[in-house]
């Protein structure tokens, strides 16, 4: 049973997401569907529906976005990582991924999210198109009145995301390496499973567990 977090003031029902998902998360409550019928507007994150053909056409945005996944400065990943051990197994990984083109311009936090969306497609059990934000986008394109705003600016997102210390990206990448694709599943799944009990907390803690120690409150806040 579906309980997630869901509040209403001032006419706004506020709803917290969770990007991949399963029957669960793709068959909302009703007083989620409720609320949504009752609405005139839709504000997400990021209007996935609209975003790739928004890359083609806006370069700032698309500068933007390769600048989160890819050194911008002509750094190497081999020198980044400073261990050749680390950076032939990335490397192997990559070309698997077919990405090897792209080995040695990729940063290690992209490459690790990268990584774990690769474990957790080649599985198939929480998929994109199953997310909550997914979800409610495809209700918002049957509903022709309805309108759909974004959150965020897309280019400070991705500018954002291109902000992680040297230590913290090799930290998020080392531990998409050792994680595996069915434990991937298993931590993503149990997040999975606060979302989907409304437990709001704990998600954040969970979510919280995957950064070092060291992080600061920037990067932590802007995991969360």
């Amino acid at each position: 049973k579906v309980t997630c977090n869901v509040s209403i003031d001032n006419n706004i029902a506020d709803v917290a997401v969770f990007h991949i998902g399963n029957s669960l998360t793709a068959n909302l409550p009703a007083y989620v569907v409720s609320a949504f019928n009752n609405s005139h507007a839709l504000a997400v994150e990021l209007d996935l529906n609209t975003f790739e053909q928004r890359l083609l056409e806006d370069e700032k945005l698309a500068k933007a976005y390769d600048d989160s996944y890819f050194f911008s400065d002509g750094t190497q990943l081999k020198e980044y990582l400073g261990n050749p051990a680390l950076y032939e197994k990335v490397s192997n990984l990559l070309f698997a991924m077919g990405y090897g083109g792209y080995a040695d311009m990729m940063q290690p936090a992209a490459i690790a999210s990268v990584l774990e969306t690769w474990y957790l497609d080649s599985v198939n059990w929480l998929p994109a198109e199953k997310g909550v934000d997914q979800t409610l986008l495809n209700m918002a394109a049957k509903k022709p009145t309805m309108k759909v705003y974004e959150i965020e600016d897309p280019i400070e997102h991705y500018d954002a995301l291109s902000g992680y210390s040297r230590e913290t990206q090799i930290y998020l990448l080392e531990s998409a390496l050792m994680s595996g694709r069915y434990e991937c599943y298993l931590s993503t799944d149990y997040l999975n499973q606060l979302w989907c009990q409304g437990s709001e907390k704990f998600l954040r803690q969970a979510a919280s567990m995957e950064l070092p120690p060291n992080a600061t409150a920037e990067e932590k806040a802007l995991y969360e």
